[in-house]
């Protein structure tokens, strides 16, 4: 029963790829129409949060990345945690540039909509600084 659990999740995650190439073939081929390449997702790739890890990490993450990467995405925005962030360009984990000039990987943006960070029911400001280079607070 987990085996067909699991094939019904890698299935999904195909046809999720598929779906993504299909968008981004022909983006790359006009970049003169379509200047910026924007991918948009509920959980961020990377992200500061001490109270929560970042949801899209592991097979979906890798995925993505190289995808996003292959193709030319300028800019990944997501939400999903409570607290903004804004990224330099990072690919597989590290920055790839410390401006966001031509770029070549993607900026990352988490809207942070909610704005606060929440643990045990309490908001708690638990972002106090970056974690790592690719992270850039303001």
């Amino acid at each position: 029963r987990e085996r067909g659990r699991e094939r019904e999740r890698e299935r999904e995650r195909e046809r999720r790829r598929r779906d993504v190439i299909i968008m981004l073939i022909p983006s790359k081929k006009n970049r003169t129409i379509r200047p910026w390449i924007i991918a948009v997702g509920h959980r961020p790739h990377y992200c500061s949060n001490w109270d929560e890890i970042c949801d899209g990490v592991g097979a979906e993450r890798a995925m993505f990345e190289e995808m996003f990467f292959a193709y030319g995405v300028d800019l990944v925005i997501s939400g999903h945690m409570h607290s903004y962030e804004r990224l330099y360009p990072v690919y597989r984990g590290k920055a790839t540039s410390f401006d966001y000039n031509n770029p070549r990987s993607p900026a990352h943006v988490i809207t942070g909509a909610a704005g606060c960070n929440e643990q045990f029911g309490w908001c708690l400001n638990m972002m106090v600084m970056p974690h790592g280079t690719q992270s850039k607070l303001i």
